[in-house]
């Protein structure tokens, strides 16, 4: 396995700016180039010499595991593969312009060097030293300046402020914040239009009475429907009595209301006989055969039950008979009632194939479909342990096992409410 290369270079600024390729770049391609060929030769050469170790050697045997070629006989003349990678002829000529690392000045130091020297060769391709940056005074130039990737450039810096407007020619935050802080929101107030219909369907002040005018004119007033005509006064008046010579209507009731009619009381004797045949309100002891009515069927209210209630609810129980599912038979007579809209159902089974999770020991009958369960208590036989259990919407009864059984016994009873 050959290693990639791993240069390390300091970038620097050039002293003059040209189309011209820098040594960091060239290095750069230069290294590129070298570990793709060895990225190749490392993917490549292992396939090649299995696949064509007849053509390279003499009854050459190769073991793969250890990486080991034995030879017997001369080599032959290999054919090299042409792999994706520069040839020998054009990386010497690559490298033929180029001096070794130890007979050459480094970026670095040659920058330093040439820094207080001029060009005796072409002076005239140089810059005068007047007119250019050192490093370091690029350096320090720079340093001030954001990456092109973190800024706009003038192009794109135009296209942006096109779609903005001057600042002379609009308010600053602070400005509209002020301006809006004096202003009513939009729905909170009538537009002008809006305004206008309103004041189109009031009258002028100065020709209308005020609130406060009209009510102190009313309150004087009375309501016409409250009052009578002169006319109608007078008809009235003719059929009264003048008021010297009868009572008034107040003081003919206040005269009535400290009187009964006769026809309508007891005396103080008849009301004593009456009360004497009556219980107390208050826990009564009543003797002999007291009734009281009859209350429908399922009725969970206050009111007294009699005995009649009593056993039309004890008719009204309805019993129905489960279908228990394949292998389970039942251990004991089952019981399936429900009294309006609760049910019970007691069941004990066995011999059913239990698996893990849910199983379905029996079916309800259709009236007995439940809408929710009320109460459970669901045992295994053999192990007295309770089991989850739960009733499907379409009336299964299903009892969760979280290990498998093969003979499986359930006893249990269900409380629940049925559709209805």
């Amino acid at each position: 396995m050959i290693k990639p290369l791993k240069p390390r270079f300091q970038p620097i600024l050039p002293l003059a700016y040209d189309d011209s390729i820098s040594y960091m770049e060239f290095l750069g391609k230069v290294t590129k180039t070298i570990n793709a060929l060895i990225e190749n030769i490392n993917d490549n050469l292992t396939e090649y010499i299995e696949t064509n170790i007849d053509e390279l050697f003499f009854n050459a045997s190769y073991d793969k595991a250890t990486e080991t070629l034995t030879l017997e006989f001369e080599k032959k003349n290999p054919v090299i593969p042409v792999l994706d990678y520069y040839t020998k002829e054009e990386v010497d000529a690559l490298l033929r312009g180029k001096a070794n690392v130890d007979n050459v000045y480094t970026i670095s130091e040659t920058d330093s060097l040439l820094s207080t020297k001029a060009s005796v060769v072409a002076l005239d391709t140089k810059a005068d030293r007047n007119n250019v940056y050192t490093k370091n005074e690029s350096n320090s130039l720079l340093n001030e300046k954001a990456d092109s990737d973190m800024v706009y450039n003038k192009t794109e810096t135009n296209t942006l402020l096109n779609g903005k407007a001057d600042s002379n020619n609009v308010y600053t935050k602070t400005q509209t914040d002020t301006l809006l802080n004096s202003k009513a929101n939009a729905d909170t107030v009538y537009t002008k239009a809006q305004t206008d219909n309103m004041l189109d369907e009031k009258a002028d002040s100065d020709s209308v009475y005020s609130k406060t005018e009209t009510d102190s004119l009313l309150s004087t007033k009375a309501n016409s429907n409250n009052v009578y005509t002169k006319g109608e006064t007078d008809t009235l008046l003719l059929s009264k009595a003048n008021s010297n010579t009868v009572y008034t209507k107040t003081e003919t009731n206040t005269l009535l209301s400290a009187k009964a009619n006769t026809a309508d009381v007891y005396d103080k004797n008849d009301t004593d006989t009456l009360l004497l045949a009556k219980a107390p309100i208050n826990s009564p002891a009543l003797t002999g055969t007291p009734t009281t009515p009859s209350q429908s069927v399922h009725d969970s209210s206050t009111k007294i039950a009699n005995t009649e209630f009593v056993v039309a609810e004890t008719e009204s129980l309805i019993t129905g008979t489960p279908e228990y599912a394949s292998g389970w038979s039942t251990g004991l007579t089952p019981s399936l009632a429900r009294n309006g809209v609760v049910a019970i159902f007691t069941f004990g089974v066995q011999g059913g194939n239990a698996v893990v999770g849910w199983n379905t020991i029996a079916t309800l009958p259709v009236d007995f479909r439940p809408k929710y369960i009320f109460n459970t208590a669901v045992i295994n036989n053999k192990t007295d342990e309770m089991l989850s259990c739960r009733i499907s919407g379409d009336g299964n009864v299903q009892v969760y096992y979280s290990t498998a059984d093969s003979s499986a016994q359930v006893r249990g009873t269900i409380v629940y409410f049925i559709n209805k």
